[in-house]
């Protein structure tokens, strides 16, 4: 289905509908799938455009349930905008990994370390099942290890020569401890907002589970040869 298209125009609009005075507007960097604007309303806030809300209610869900650990932008409004979804939040300070001047990540990198810690020692009780939840807390799957058995669920028709490393993925799954810590599911990058060598935000969870936490360090390890900010962590 691809991202929104909605112009400048209409995304403002769609705020004077919503909040009382706009006294700033002004395009944001846009990540994969939503479309981001900036505006000041009484204090700094982000409005998000995607064709699902269901990243918007986790948003939601994880801020409500983690803020008293973890720095989670408050959703203030998830609404609908013709047949797609917008969601106001609060804007956090600082620029995210990924925009950051060369050796800045490393210099982040031990209290990216803390915040790791931190999620990894969440209290997810109540949030039954296991990998990715809805905006309710609810998990599809029975364990941990299920969830990671179920790539082999999709069509490798096309990667034949995969078939050796999805035999190693199915086999260690099933002895994956099955660990229910909250995991981000794309952490790092463009979803860690900083200021200085501290972190003032952690965005976007759409991706995120119950699991094991150390997915999240796999990600960075993962991402280390393509993105310097993941290298320099």
């Amino acid at each position: 289905m691809g991202k929104t298209t909605l112009s400048t125009a209409e995304a403002l609009a769609f705020l004077q509908g919503h909040v009382a005075t706009v006294t700033r507007f002004d395009r944001l960097t846009e990540g994969e799938e939503s479309q981001a604007f900036a505006f000041d309303a009484d204090g700094a806030f982000v409005l998000r455009i995607n064709r699902d809300r269901v990243g918007f209610d986790k948003d939601r869900f994880v801020h409500a349930r983690f803020d008293q650990t973890l720095p989670i932008p408050e959703v203030t409004l998830i609404a609908p905008l013709g047949d797609v979804w917008a969601c106001i939040s609060r804007r956090a300070d600082g620029v995210t990994l990924q925009d950051l001047p060369p050796g800045g990540a490393g210099r982040a990198a031990a209290d990216v370390a803390s915040v790791l810690d931190a999620m990894a020692a969440c209290d997810t009780g109540g949030i039954t099942g296991a990998g990715p939840f809805d905006g309710t807390g609810r998990a599809d799957c029975d364990s941990w290890g299920a969830w990671l058995a179920q790539i082999a669920d999709r069509d490798w028709q096309q990667m034949p020569d995969i078939a050796p490393a999805l035999h190693i993925v199915l086999t260690q799954a099933r002895h994956c401890p099955d660990r229910r810590g909250l995991v981000h599911g794309d952490f790092g990058s463009n979803n860690i907002l900083v200021s200085g060598s501290l972190v003032t935000a952690v965005i976007d969870w759409s991706e995120a589970m119950i699991g094991d936490p150390l997915y999240d360090l796999a990600n960075i390890l993962f991402w280390r040869s393509w993105l310097t900010c993941m290298e320099e962590q």
